[in-house]
């Protein structure tokens, strides 16, 4: 997941959490400084691919409508704090995360 895509994850759980409603591509385009509608549908569509949201098809083939999306529990887990390592500053694996 890109920088971008985390922080458009974010603003719909933060405006979500905020409002009581998904919020429109609009209000998540002008939440992230001012991005395209298009860019945001963009960066939800791959937030659908990579399983982090799930979105009710539109009218047209990969159309996701406007506030038609859910954040899924891989989608929160993702947006959940992680500690950070103090010599780089990378997130650590939690004990669920970790590989054996």
């Amino acid at each position: 997941m890109t920088g971008r895509q985390r922080q458009v994850l974010q603003t719909i759980a933060d405006l979500r959490a905020r409002n009581g409603v998904m919020p429109s591509m609009r209000e998540i385009g002008a939440a992230c400084g001012g991005i395209t509608i298009h860019a945001v549908a963009c960066h939800i569509a791959a937030l659908v691919r990579v399983g982090a949201m799930t979105g009710l098809a539109g009218s047209r083939p990969g159309y996701i409508a406007s506030r038609g999306y859910t954040i899924t529990a891989a989608g929160h887990a993702l947006l959940a704090p992680h500690a950070l390592c103090s010599m780089c500053g990378q997130p650590v694996p939690t004990t669920t995360e970790a590989t054996p």
